[in-house]
């Protein structure tokens, strides 16, 4: 008698494969390993060019930050030239504050001017904000060096205070005009007046002379040389700016009844410090 074995039973031999099933089978593996390389491939270009993206990014931030690092050193330098040649007249300028004051003196106890002649008054330079502002609007500000962004921080605010500063400095030597070749006899409240605008400008003069130091410290600190373009050119040498300074009716003696006033020094170097002077204006 013949044993069948049903379907399922487990000596059952596997079903034939027929060639048309492994092509189906191929097909599939093939279909799926072209996905996963096409999946993979859109992967890594995705990555590579993330990458690159912040690559790029990267060296555009610091080309920027390099050009304006340079910007920046250029336009304090040429702000140092500015200040340098102010350090130099500041001797001058509190000698001729300490001219006035003697003379005011004077003026209340005689009760009538001298005939005083032209004052002067400091130059008036343009300082430069351009780089800085742009600098300090952007994101730039992160990619510069820590150095040099704090002296930055630091400097540019005293510039901004300088500039306001001096503009008050200029409005108080053009009142002071008031007493330039007027000989006679003067009012007691216009010697009041005067000697008050005498006081007020040596505080301004003093506070600015101060501030420029400061300035000049903290360039210098940064190892940046000075350009005096502004008013020379950029290839004008300290040494010259000295001996021009020295040359200015500031650096004079205040000419007094036609002749060099008595009180005032003669020749005095410009860089050699501000004079010795009573800061008293009384009566």
């Amino acid at each position: 008698m013949d044993v069948v074995f049903g379907p399922n039973e487990p000596n059952d031999p596997p079903p034939a494969r027929t060639p048309r099933r492994l092509k189906e089978k191929f097909d599939r593996e093939t279909r799926l390993g072209k996905f996963v390389r096409e999946a993979g491939s859109v992967v890594l270009g995705v990555l590579i060019a993330l990458g690159i993206g912040e690559a790029a990014e990267w060296v555009r931030a610091r080309l920027w930050a390099a050009e304006t690092t340079e910007a920046i050193n250029a336009e304090l330098a040429r702000n140092a030239g500015v200040f340098d040649e102010r350090q130099l007249m500041q001797p001058c300028v509190e000698r001729r504050i300490a001219t006035l004051a003697g003379l005011i003196r004077e003026a209340r106890r005689t009760r009538k001017l001298p005939e005083i002649g032209a004052i002067g008054q400091t130059p008036f330079r343009t300082v430069e904000l351009a780089a800085w502002r742009l600098a300090s609007s952007t994101d730039v500000m992160l990619d510069l060096n820590p150095k040099l962004r704090t002296t930055l921080t630091m400097t540019y605010p005293m510039i901004e205070e300088y500039t306001s500063g001096v503009a008050d400095e200029q409005e108080l030597w053009a009142s002071l005009r008031v007493i330039q070749r007027s000989p006679g006899p003067i009012s007691e409240d216009m010697l009041t007046q005067v000697a008050t605008d005498i006081e007020r400008l040596d505080h301004r003069a003093r506070l600015n002379g101060i501030k420029v130091a400061q300035i000049l410290a903290a360039v210098q600190h940064s190892g940046i040389a000075n350009d005096y373009s502004v008013a020379w050119t950029n290839k004008t040498k300290r040494e010259q700016v000295v001996a021009d300074v020295r040359e200015r009716s500031m650096c004079q003696p205040l000419t007094v009844d036609g002749k060099p006033y008595a009180g005032a020094a003669v020749g005095q170097d410009p860089s050699s410090g501000p004079p010795v002077r009573e800061s008293s204006l009384s009566r």
